[in-house]
């Protein structure tokens, strides 16, 4: 197998392959709260099954199916997480991706959803998957030096993403909190000012509901990145996001996985 092995799935042929194994749920988003809702006599459900075949990833078994090694060990290594560092990136113009990072001691898998297709990617080198994440960041711009720029807000994406829609419900937020006027003012200047924000969250799986046990904000401008990390999310606590060198995002991305 190549260092980074890619292959893809459509949503309902890893529904078809869960159910295969009497498996209730994957820590993803299209399967959480037992899965994906796909009737199994139903038409998709039908088609996973003729195409899982076709691809030779399923075989006929008797009375049943027999499913190759590859697809078996992926729906496992997912089923038996214990942690994930999932990744949120989006931009406020342009598309948005959400990925989930799986890791294990010699290697990690990382899985992407586009519309019904699913992309798992198999990295046998920790450094490619870290490669993959800052180029995802499209921080192009290495060599600029960070300002001694600091921002405080309390729940940095939804702040982000209310400064891109609607800047009266911004500046009530900052209002609410205790913002002066012109802390305001300097806040939603550099707000709207940002083009993207990636959310890296570490997530416990052992509990009966995944934990967000820590956050990792980074968001930039066409200059400048800033970083912050939540250590209790849900507090509503602000978050300090303080302008880094952009090759100081490598450093981060290492820390959490």
């Amino acid at each position: 197998m190549p260092a980074n092995y890619e292959i893809q799935f459509t949503v309902a042929e890893l529904f078809w392959l869960i159910k295969a194994f009497k498996i209730n749920r994957l820590p993803l988003p299209e399967f959480d709260n037992a899965g994906y809702p796909i009737p199994e006599a139903g038409k998709k459900y039908t088609q996973a099954q003729i195409s899982l075949e076709a691809r030779t990833m399923i075989r006929k078994s008797g009375a049943g199916w027999e499913v190759d090694h590859l697809p078996a060990a992926l729906v496992h290594w997912l089923a038996n997480a214990k942690n994930m560092v999932k990744m949120t990136y989006l931009k406020r113009a342009g598309d948005s991706s959400r990925l989930s990072i799986f890791l294990e001691k010699d290697g990690a898998l990382s899985v992407e959803t586009k519309d019904e297709s699913m992309d798992f990617v198999i990295y046998q080198n920790i450094d490619d998957l870290e490669s993959n994440l800052i180029e995802r960041l499209n921080a192009s711009f290495a060599d600029i030096k960070p300002s001694t720029s600091k921002y405080e807000i309390p729940q940095p994406e939804a702040i982000i993403r209310a400064a891109w829609n609607d800047k009266k419900m911004t500046e009530d937020i900052l209002k609410k909190i205790g913002r002066d006027e012109k802390k305001s003012r300097s806040t939603i200047k550099w707000l709207d000012s940002l083009l993207w924000i990636a959310i890296l969250s570490q997530v416990n799986l052992e509990s009966q509901s995944a934990r967000i046990e820590s956050q990792t904000f980074l968001c930039g401008d066409d200059q400048k990145v800033w970083a912050g990390i939540e250590t209790m999310p849900g507090q509503n606590d602000a978050v300090t996001l303080a302008s880094i060198a952009v090759k100081n995002i490598g450093t981060l991305i290492k820390d959490i996985l």
